[in-house]
């Protein structure tokens, strides 16, 4: 049993879990107030879907563009906005005291702390990514054949490794990878020691 997957999986599935949990607390919230602000009974429930739904599809744009080495400036300003509205939204829906008011502004800012929990696990895998495999772990060489560079898992690192000194402009092309990834790779990879 691999171990090493077993807390990621579990904190994963407790953030969607806690994500659901703050999405309905808000949700509701969301659909009084739009009842009061004129809105419809049958068509209220829309209004929560526009902003908390939004921040959600919002930060996992975030995910995405950080996975591709995309800037994620945009996207995250998206974010901070969206939250910063359902946060207002929410407190305005809550009875007038401080209380209360921090209670209703918990949801929105509970999403918000998930998707950024989430986004930090996301990156220290990429950052753990190019462990060193030792030779006992892949196929034996052929008799004869002596390898003397180290096998990486990650292509990144082999590629650094094979190609010492190469521009960072460079690999990106030959990689065929957006240079903002692969330099934050390469960072990743020189704080750990993989390449020099």
């Amino acid at each position: 049993m691999d171990h090493s997957c077993i807390i990621p999986g579990t904190v994963a599935i407790l953030l969607l879990g806690i994500t659901t949990c703050a999405f309905v607390l808000s949700y509701t919230s969301l659909t009084a107030l739009a009842v009061k602000a004129g809105i419809p009974e049958h068509l209220a429930f829309l209004w929560p879907l526009c902003l908390d739904l939004f921040q959600i599809v919002a930060s996992l744009v975030v995910v995405q563009k950080y996975l591709t080495g995309q800037k994620t400036h945009v996207a995250w300003l998206v974010v901070i906005v969206v939250t910063s509205l359902s946060i207002l939204f929410n407190i305005i829906e809550s009875p007038s005291n401080v209380v209360s008011q921090a209670v209703y502004a918990l949801p929105p800012v509970t999403i918000f702390i998930a998707f950024e929990s989430l986004m930090g696990m996301l990156r220290s895998e990429l950052t753990r990514g190019g462990q060193v495999i030792s030779r006992t772990d892949q196929e034996p060489e052929p008799a004869g054949q002596v390898v003397d560079t180290p096998v990486h898992a990650d292509p990144i690192a082999q590629f650094f490794i094979d190609h010492p000194g190469i521009s960072l402009s460079k690999s990106a092309r030959m990689l065929g990878i957006p240079r903002t990834t692969l330099k934050r790779r390469y960072d990743a990879l020189i704080v750990s020691g993989i390449i020099q």
